[in-house]
């Protein structure tokens, strides 16, 4: 700042970096009937069960972004919820 040597300005934070899943929320839980009749319309691999919210942590197939599966996903009718899932630091 206005030429003082040594100080710098503050980092700022890192961008959210999303993984390749989506989390997802179902209407009647990720082992229900329309949980896999959504995953298999979508292409989608469950990876892991989130019990907290009815839902799971999916894998799009390959060549599908995380963006394009939760949107597909968000299309289905047993579908509450998806979004790319983001890591916590």
């Amino acid at each position: 700042m206005g030429g003082e040597r040594g100080v710098r300005a503050p980092a700022s934070p890192p961008a959210a970096e999303t993984t390749n899943l989506v989390v997802v929320q179902y209407r009647q839980g990720p082992r229900s009937f329309g949980a896999q009749t959504a995953n298999d319309a979508v292409g989608v691999r469950m990876v892991q069960t989130l019990g907290v919210i009815d839902g799971a942590l999916v894998a799009p197939p390959e060549g599908m972004s995380a963006e394009e599966a939760s949107r597909r996903l968000r299309e289905q009718p047993d579908v509450i919820n998806a979004q790319p899932h983001v890591p916590r630091r």
